[in-house]
């Protein structure tokens, strides 16, 4: 979801704050719509984008929506040309990553874009998942190595996943790679007892394939 709003504002800044004034007047065109399950960080970035963006604000340069990025009702059919989902697949189990997944190919026009950032299993998680499906005298296959807890704040169960899975599970839906970025570090920050915590991240870009269809 948009959360509070922070990472559209920046999208929003490349998009209106670079150019100059007449053009920024003259360009409502581009529709921006932030959607997040939660309401209350939907009021905090319309407050705070809208302080920021008041002309875009008034001629419908952005919109909110409280909506589930599983189901995305707010948003019909190849309506979307480019969406991008930060920091939120870490809480889902895989049935709800390959929801979201149809769910983001459906909305999307047929060459749309989607930008996908989440944490990543280590090389050493993935070793360890193999080691144990070898004990377990279970025969190795790519499905196998999905996903391995990692830490986070307390009471919140995180995941981090196997770009392989990922991959696998978005070719699936009819998303196609364009791009994956190289391991970002992360470093988490814990309480004043606690051990410092790292965990990297990517970024993938899709694109949906031409002549998809949304049955």
């Amino acid at each position: 979801g948009c959360g509070p709003g922070h990472n559209t504002a920046l999208i929003l800044r490349e998009k209106f704050l670079d150019d100059n004034e007449e053009e920024e007047e003259d360009d409502t065109s581009t529709d921006f719509i932030c959607i997040d399950l939660c309401k209350t960080f939907i009021n905090m970035a319309r407050q705070d984008l809208t302080s920021e963006f008041p002309y875009q604000a008034k001629n419908n340069g952005f919109s909110f929506a409280v909506d589930d990025m599983m189901v995305l009702n707010t948003l019909s059919n190849d309506s979307v040309h480019a969406a991008m989902n930060f920091c939120t697949i870490h809480h889902f189990e895989v049935d709800s990553v390959t929801k979201t997944l149809e769910a983001v190919h459906r909305v999307l026009v047929g060459g749309g874009l989607f930008l996908l950032q989440f944490w990543i299993m280590s090389d050493t998680d993935i070793k360890k998942q193999q080691d144990e499906n070898k004990k377990k005298d279970v025969e190795r296959k790519e499905d196998d190595i999905i996903c391995t807890p990692m830490d986070g704040p307390p009471n919140q169960k995180f995941l981090a996943y196997s770009i392989d899975f990922i991959v696998k599970v978005a070719a699936k839906v009819g998303l196609e790679v364009v791009d994956i970025s190289a391991p970002i570090q992360y470093v988490f920050e814990m309480g004043e007892d606690e051990e410092e915590c790292c965990q990297d991240y990517t970024f993938i870009t899709f694109v949906k394939q031409m002549g998809g269809t949304n049955e």
